[in-house]
Parts: C-alpha cells; structure tokens; sequence
C-alpha cells in the first residue's frame, strides 16, 4: 500500500486543510499573549519568531495529519476518538523536544539584542 504523502493529506481533503489553517490564529494568540505577559517589546526581530512560530505550528498540524492517515490507513484502525488520541500521543515527545529545544534558544535574543544596542551606544564596552 502506498504511504499518503504530507501534500495529499493537507492539499487532498479540504476538511483537514481547513483544521490546519484555524491553527494559525491560535499560534498568533498565543505568540501575542506570551509577548505581552513576559514584558518584551515588539521589535524588527519579532516577526521572525512569529514566522517560524507558524511555521513550526503548521508543520506539527501537518504532521499530525499524517500519523492518523498512517494509523487509518496503513494499520488499519477506524478514525474514532481513540485513533485521534493515539495520534496525538505518538506526536507529543517531538512537539515537546521542538518546544523544549526551541525555547531557550529564543529566550536569549532580546537580551543580547539590549547587550548590542548598549554596546553600540558606547563604543569603547567592545573592547572593555
């Protein structure tokens, strides 16, 4: 049998399109709420962690997508409750270490972005 490609799955059922695209005003949300909760102001850099925050969350959509058309159609389950949270359990360990990975990696950036910005404003720091 041949395996659904992550196109086919998305691109082939307009349900599963539209379930994936309704994720992006969560992620937008949740991006905003996180920004102004933790006190960081919107910069030239924020639009880059909200691209790769949407990209990173249609990419765990598509995924998920895929590991239930694989369970569906491969293994042979019926799509019920059971298959969806069996799906969504099988895709929680690389949404966790994406996450995990992820998250102080971008914690750093505004505060070497202030470090920079002072460094700039008094040229002698580099050397000192």
């Amino acid at each position: 049998m041949k395996l659904p490609t992550l196109h086919s799955i998305v691109m082939g059922n307009l349900r599963n399109l539209l379930l994936v695209l309704v994720n992006l005003p969560f992620a937008l949300v949740g991006g905003v709420l996180a920004a102004l909760l933790t006190g960081w102001n919107f910069s030239l850099g924020s639009p880059v962690g909200f691209v790769t925050l949407f990209g990173t969350r249609l990419r765990n959509s598509i995924m998920l997508f895929r590991i239930t058309s694989i369970l569906v159609h491969v293994d042979g389950t019926t799509w019920n409750l059971e298959t969806a949270i069996r799906g969504a359990s099988e895709r929680l360990a690389p949404i966790l270490m994406t996450a995990l990975v992820t998250a102080p990696a971008c914690y750093r950036l505004p505060s070497e972005a202030a470090t920079q910005a002072a460094k700039s404003r008094d040229p002698w720091q580099w050397w000192f």
